[in-house]
């Protein structure tokens, strides 16, 4: 990585600083806890704060990228993007998402501790509409086409669970996926047909599974202040307003 960092302009003497000119000082600030805090050795301080910086941090730190990444987009473009999700509960975020989502594009969740799709996806569903829920196994490929193909019929939501124990008809899943959103099966579609996949975090999802998706991924909050925020955004703002002063510190201690 750092040598071919070096072909970048402001890079070029980075290969030979590291290891020959400030070997001594790189040490100490590749040995920090947090080198993104740290002044950076040799010319290479008036990248600081700049994404100069974040270029050094990927080729020599690259586990401290996550904290240096919020820092920069919070100095460059604003807290807004940076903070959105802390105040937004999970059901919101994805009921957010899902005005993108058409029968043409599946929705997509990444499987996280304390999420569960199942219950988003039946809290946004409309009142007459059916969902037919696949949890994936072995030998479970030609009702999971069966199912997409009825949906695609009769205007009924589909839900695929565990897309990763189901590796050898990903490929079937991206032709149908690519089907539905150019046309090309030629059969009638709903248009309140609607799928829905789950899969743990994996690599074995086709790349043409992932561009025709809307993918949701719902980590924990991290750290003790963006925690509080979504904590605090469960309690409805007028009805904690209403409660006495003892009540209220009792609830913001539980947050």
């Amino acid at each position: 990585m750092v040598t071919k960092l070096s072909e970048i302009s402001g890079f070029e003497k980075l290969p030979e600083d590291v290891s020959k000119t400030w070997s001594m000082k790189f040490k100490e600030w590749f040995n920090e806890i947090a080198p993104e805090k740290e002044k950076i050795p040799g010319d290479y301080k008036s990248f600081e704060g700049k994404f100069e910086q974040i270029l050094i941090l990927r080729a020599l730190r690259p586990d401290r990228l996550t904290s240096l990444l919020p820092i920069w987009i919070n100095n460059h473009l604003g807290s807004g993007f940076t903070d959105c999700d802390s105040t937004l509960l999970p059901q919101g975020i994805v009921e957010n998402s899902f005005e993108d989502c058409d029968y043409k594009k599946p929705m997509m969740f990444v499987n996280a501790p304390g999420v569960n799709p199942n219950s988003m996806v039946r809290a946004m569903k409309p009142e007459g509409t059916e969902i037919d829920v696949i949890a994936l196994g072995e030998n479970m490929e030609k009702i999971a086409t069966q199912k997409i193909e009825e949906g695609k019929a009769s205007g009924n939501w589909v839900m695929l669970e565990n897309l990763h124990l189901m590796a050898d008809w990903l490929k079937d899943l991206s032709k149908l996926l690519e089907d539905l959103s150019s046309g090309a099966s030629g059969s009638f579609i709903n248009n309140k047909f609607r799928l829905f996949l789950t899969t743990d975090p994996t690599d074995i999802i086709p790349i043409g599974v992932l561009e025709r998706s809307i993918l949701i991924i719902i980590e924990p909050p991290s750290g003790i202040k963006a925690n509080l925020k979504k904590a605090w955004a469960l309690f409805d703002t007028e009805k904690f307003n209403d409660k006495d002063p003892k009540e209220k510190n009792i609830l913001f201690g539980l947050c």
